[in-house]
């Protein structure tokens, strides 16, 4: 989030949620999405509309949270932002449910990594250090085993961007805990990123560029028109 703004990025979440709502309506072969209550179950309208409302929510919940920690003075308002961070986590939970019922192995993978990052948060926030030192370590392993193997220039620099947020909090966990070492991923898991992830695999053309250097600094390509040479 630029410039931690997570108060305008939780309600630009709350815009794309009520939006990607009411085309998600739309379609012939919607259900469940009728009254304040709507059912994003595994089992019903598995199509994109539905995971990115998940995964909306996720975020949204994600940034209150950081806002409210961000700002929080009074024992109720740290509350509160414990309080988002559980719903963030429940609301990843489900994703990872869609994620295996109807998407790609690569999108259960990125889902996957994300829910292990808000879990590790509330242990964080929960004092459970060593839990939390346990899944940080595992999730910068596998940040980082996706963006070496990942083509998509965006996706590097948000991992990057990742990796640098979560450095610090294992850190903090190893203070506490009194030591140095942790647990990583297991070599499996490492082979299974790299697998989904070949660069053969993205089946994106020889002539594109991902990334340009300029003036000793690397700036990523994200409009796809521009990556063309």
């Amino acid at each position: 989030v630029k410039n931690n703004e997570f108060e305008r990025y939780a309600q630009y979440c709350s815009r794309r949620v009520v939006r990607l709502t009411h085309v998600l309506k739309k379609k012939e072969d919607c259900v469940g999405m009728v009254g304040p209550n709507f059912n994003l179950s595994a089992d019903v309208n598995q199509n994109a509309e539905h995971m990115q409302i998940i995964l909306f929510k996720a975020d949204g919940a994600w940034a209150r949270y950081r806002f409210l920690k961000n700002t929080a003075e009074k024992q109720k308002r740290k509350s509160h932002a414990i309080s988002r961070l559980k719903k963030c986590q429940k609301w990843w939970e489900l994703a990872h449910e869609c994620a295996n019922a109807f998407c790609t192995e690569k999108t259960q993978l990125e889902v996957q990594a994300f829910q292990s990052y808000a879990k590790a948060s509330l242990e964080l926030e929960l004092g459970n250090w060593e839990n939390a030192l346990t899944t940080f370590t595992a999730v910068t392993d596998i940040f980082s085993d996706i963006q070496n193997a990942s083509n998509d220039s965006t996706l590097k620099l948000f991992c990057r961007e990742i990796i640098d947020d979560i450095t610090p909090l294992i850190e903090f966990c190893k203070f506490n805990l009194g030591k140095i070492d942790g647990h990583h991923i297991d070599a499996e898991t490492r082979e299974r990123i790299i697998n989904i992830y070949d660069n053969k695999s993205e089946n994106l053309p020889t002539n594109t560029l991902s990334e340009l250097k300029w003036r000793d600094k690397t700036v990523p390509i994200v409009h796809e028109g521009l990556r063309v040479k």
